[in-house]
């Protein structure tokens, strides 16, 4: 049930046939990076989304490391997205920050992300042996999976985001409405990494202002796109907690009103988002397999 990059470039592999080609999985540190490395993923970012070179390389300096996604045949870049372990006030909390993900459009829908998520799940086990912080790693015992002190992820999404990754958990919370025990660890974080970010965080709502704008329109989408459980959930949250109505749909697109989509990884995630990546990336005729 574990991740690594190893076993994540052995079912890239099984999954060719939905990818097209067969893809293989590095991870980089950003500690240190190499000036190549950088210029090569900061040139690739720009093609999807424009951004200053100095803005994007202070956000990657925040960041520990790149999950780099690569044509197996060509070693051609087709997406990658950072990593960050720990948090701003304690950087020896167990929490998993996304950064930024940029995946060429041939290889999108297909569950990387979902993949990526398992693979920063490994490097925030080991950042946490690195710091002494857990008392043991995640131990897989007859497919079951025990941690002692919980990691915890933190997902700052727009409404796409959101819709990608929530089908995908058997359970997750947004801010206000945080259980006991992950409030004390992730709620605290929540508002330092905005600030750090140059982003402004509404306390009432949990809502997040990026400072970006969405070309898209609410007319763009249809009515079916509009019932998905996932975009009703994010234009709920955080919105009626504080005794507010959800998002208008101008508001669902609108970049003022980004979300925190937060979970703990315990078994029924881990093996939640397994069984939404299997489907996503393996053929139909793969069946289950728990490699």
């Amino acid at each position: 049930a574990l991740m690594d990059a190893a076993a994540a470039t052995k079912l890239l592999a099984r999954g060719a046939a939905r990818l097209a080609r067969p893809l293989v999985l590095g991870v980089e540190p950003l500690a240190a990076p190499r000036p190549a490395l950088l210029d090569e993923l900061y040139a690739f970012s720009v093609t999807l989304a424009g951004e200053p070179r100095e803005h994007w390389e202070k956000h990657a300096a925040t960041c520990d490391e790149a999950h780099v996604l690569r044509d197996a045949a060509t070693g051609a870049l087709v997406g990658f997205q950072f990593w960050r372990f720990g948090g701003v006030v304690d950087a020896t909390a167990p929490i998993v920050w996304g950064g930024k993900l940029r995946f060429g459009r041939e290889i999108r829908r297909r569950g990387l992300h979902l993949l990526l998520n398992l693979v920063a799940l490994d490097g925030a086990r080991r950042h946490n042996a690195a710091a002494a912080t857990a008392a043991r790693p995640l131990r897989d015992d007859a497919g079951g999976l025990e941690e002692q002190r919980p990691i915890y992820r933190a997902a700052l999404v727009n409404v796409h985001g959101y819709q990608a990754l929530r089908p995908a958990l058997a359970a997750a919370h947004s801010p206000p409405a945080l259980p006991v025990a992950m409030r004390g660890v992730v709620g605290a974080e929540l508002d330092p990494f905005c600030r750090e970010n140059g982003f402004a965080m509404d306390a009432r709502t949990g809502r997040v202002d990026v400072g970006q704008t969405t070309p898209r329109a609410p007319d763009d989408f249809d009515a079916t796109w509009w019932a998905k459980p996932a975009v009703d959930g994010f234009r709920r949250a955080g919105r009626v907690d504080a005794g507010l109505d959800p998002l208008t749909r101008a508001e669902t697109l609108d970049r003022r009103f980004d979300a925190f989509l937060c979970w703990e990884w315990d078994a029924a995630n881990v093996a939640a988002m397994h069984a939404s990546l299997r489907e996503k990336l393996l053929p139909s005729s793969g069946g289950a397999d728990g490699s």
